[in-house]
């Protein structure tokens, strides 16, 4: 036993324990179907913030905008929001537990993005769709018993599907 600051630990200071906290503690416990269509959607929604980044780029270098500072304030908050959704798709790959609240936060975000695009003077319905329907099937996925009981909390994945 270790004594550090009054409280007295059961392993040595300059030990790691036997696994540390963001790794499954079944080892090879494959995980059930409906997280794995769960990550694929994350990283498709992050492959195409990736796509519209570049787009965005083209169009600036390509063409004159309207205004140069909301142009490059979209493509920094772009940049951004796929950097995070790349770190949400990457570490629901690994079973990181955080990922389900990352997720449903950025899927209530798209949700209110595919409203907008559903009305007003330039509305595109067929945008609010490809937004909408990821959105909803994501949130259905996060809160299905499979994917809550396949993060990192040492559980693992139920056998049947």
């Amino acid at each position: 036993m270790n004594q550090i600051n009054s409280f007295v630990w059961d392993i040595p200071v300059n030990e790691k324990p036997d696994r540390p906290h963001d790794e499954p503690r079944v080892p090879g416990a494959r995980r059930p179907g409906r997280y794995r269509v769960l990550v694929g959607i994350l990283i498709a929604e992050a492959a195409l913030l990736w796509v519209a980044f570049a787009w965005q780029v083209y169009q600036l270098v390509t063409s004159e905008p309207a205004s140069l500072p909301s142009a490059l304030a979209l493509i920094v908050i772009n940049v951004l929001v796929a950097v995070w959704v790349s770190a949400i798709a990457v570490n629901a790959g690994k079973g990181r537990s955080w990922v389900r609240g990352a997720a449903l936060s950025w899927q209530l975000v798209q949700i209110a993005i595919s409203i907008g695009a559903f009305q007003g003077a330039y509305a595109r319905p067929d945008v609010g769709w490809a937004l909408l329907i990821p959105s909803v099937v994501v949130i259905i996925l996060l809160l299905s018993p499979g994917v809550i009981s396949a993060d990192d909390r040492g559980r693992a994945a139920p056998t049947s599907e």
